[in-house]
């Protein structure tokens, strides 16, 4: 069993079969299906399920196929609670300290990877340059759909 933290780009790719990457997000998730967990960071859900998504029927069907209707496939929302204030701050103030430009959701991850208090065996992006660093610092697997 293993737990995936998920980045949006892969929940995006895994419902819209418009995405570039949809075939290979359906791919990994059927690799991966049982006796996994997926955790989804709470503010990529409104990375989610923007406007475009929920405007899309066959992406939101999907989606509820695949998290709320699917027995084998477990999901837990993260709260970002404990990582808003220091990721709001790296954002805006601490650009020196970070190589790249980030959006505050790959932030909060970027710092979800960094915790202790969350359970996490790997990450699931497209985004090797946003968290390669990150998860090599903290034994975390990058799994990469790219």
């Amino acid at each position: 069993m293993s737990i995936f933290l998920c980045d949006s780009c892969f929940i995006i790719a895994l419902a819209d079969n418009t995405e570039a990457m949809h075939n290979k997000s359906c791919s990994f998730l059927k690799l991966h299906e049982y006796g996994h967990y997926y955790l989804i960071p709470y503010p990529a859900m409104f990375e989610i399920l923007s406007q475009r998504m929920v405007d899309n029927t066959f992406a939101m069907d999907r989606l509820q196929r695949v998290f709320l209707k699917n027995p084998y496939i477990n999901i837990a929302y993260i709260s970002d609670k404990d990582y808003r204030d220091v990721s709001i701050s790296e954002c805006l103030y601490d650009k020196n300290n970070i190589e790249r430009d980030l959006s505050l959701v790959d932030t909060i991850i970027r710092n979800m990877i960094k915790s202790k208090n969350i359970r996490k065996d790997a990450l699931i992006s497209f985004n090797e340059k946003d968290f390669k660093d990150v998860c090599n610092q903290n034994g975390i697997e990058l799994y990469l759909l790219n």
